[in-house]
């Protein structure tokens, strides 16, 4: 018998963790912060696109056998057999190390790059709703960018079942094609927009056509999403007024006394110890360290983003989502504000061609749980204030 889907679907097992979490923290808020603190210890784990390759795996091959059972080597030749069967290389540009290798380490890895995603498309076959899929669940990132060529192609030949080689005689048509036939008259629009023109692509000359609109920035640092700096500045503007009214008496505001990234940071982890720069303890100091690293939105990481030298992920728009609700006073009860936050968030995040929240992922966990309770933000800062302090009772 195929297993229970709750022994092989984390998601599932995530839901009715975070269920049981939550019936515990509003039946006794004052416990809420340590309740969340010890659902994310016990009953959650890292994400792990290695673990996410081989569910994928698993299901593909209509495997019966305990997933947990199954060694990795046994994935691995299912890798290199589905690659060899469709002649698709290591690698989309020349390089040394070999698919046994690279096999590996992706079945082990936390994370990859998007190219080894791109690359998995072609070389197990994936139908474009499966690429689509890996994009957005497993690296927790955006899908098929509507704006880069590379994507764009990758993005033709999934969809209509185009094996790898149908995309390098395109992509290598594309590359020869003259500077000044390229028109590059897209760099600015929405990603929404071009998600419906894409779809209007019909033929290799309709392809072709769509191309010569994009900006052609080859190997160049992508730029930050227009729709995703959008909605980060109207977040952290309203941020920067919600947090007005903690930081400065009513004259003060009427003076337009403003709220920087650095209030924005004190305001959000007021619980965490500082070091003798003033300066937040590194995430690796703490216990979860894993599930809070990399997501901190500190001010030198607004600082970056406002001025364009970072891309913008689904975890700084998640978290200034939950401070500004946290902070609203307007809602008439928490159930209000939760549905509220859950909402808006997974507006915000579909505009953005990213997945809406995940209950699998426990900083998206945390979040949800903490903006269910009666004081959120009081909780966010006990549970972060627990994950200090238990480090250093280790």
């Amino acid at each position: 018998m195929p297993q229970a889907p709750s022994a092989l679907d984390i998601t599932y097992r995530s839901k009715i963790a975070f269920r049981k979490a939550l019936r515990s923290s509003q039946a006794d808020e004052d416990a809420a912060a340590k309740e969340i603190f010890d659902t994310l210890k016990k009953d959650f784990s890292e994400l792990r696109f290695g673990e996410y390759l081989k569910r994928y795996l698993y299901r593909k091959a209509e495997m019966t056998e305990p997933f947990d059972a199954i060694p990795a080597e046994t994935f691995q030749k299912m890798i290199l057999a589905e690659f060899s069967s469709r002649q698709v290389p290591a690698h989309f540009t020349p390089a040394s190390a070999s698919l046994r290798k690279l096999s590996g380490n992706w079945l082990a890895q936390k994370t990859v790059s998007r190219q080894v995603v791109l690359l998995l498309g072609f070389g197990l076959g994936m139908p474009l709703e499966d690429v689509e899929l890996f994009l957005t669940k497993g690296l927790l990132e955006t899908s098929l960018s509507p704006k880069d060529p590379f994507e764009v192609i990758c993005w033709y030949c999934y969809r209509d079942a185009l094996g790898y080689y149908a995309f390098s005689d395109l992509w290598q048509t594309y590359l020869a094609q003259p500077y000044e036939m390229l028109r590059y008259s897209a760099a600015e629009e929405k990603t929404a927009r071009l998600r419906k023109l894409r779809a209007q692509i019909t033929d290799t000359d309709s392809l072709r056509s769509y191309l010569s609109h994009l900006p052609r920035n080859l190997g160049a640092k992508k730029l930050q999403s227009v729709t995703a700096r959008e909605h980060f500045e109207r977040l952290f503007e309203e941020a920067c007024v919600l947090c007005a009214d903690i930081f400065f008496d009513q004259d003060e505001k009427n003076r337009k006394a403003k709220v920087t990234a650095a209030g924005v940071e004190s305001i959000l982890y007021a619980s965490i110890p500082r070091d003798s720069n003033g300066n937040l303890l590194p995430a690796h100091d703490a216990s979860l360290h894993g599930i809070f690293s990399g997501k901190r939105l500190t001010r030198q990481r607004i600082s970056d983003i406002l001025s364009g030298g970072v891309a913008i992920t689904r975890y700084d728009l998640m978290t200034l989502s939950f401070l500004n609700m946290a902070l609203r006073e307007d809602f008439p009860s928490q159930s209000e504000r939760a549905r509220a936050f859950h909402r808006d968030t997974d507006r915000m995040l579909e505009a953005c061609g990213m997945r809406p929240i995940y209950p699998a992922n426990p900083y998206e966990s945390f979040l949800a749980l903490c903006i269910a309770t009666e004081d959120p933000l009081y909780t966010f800062a006990d549970v972060f204030e627990l994950c200090y302090a238990k480090a250093d009772d280790q």
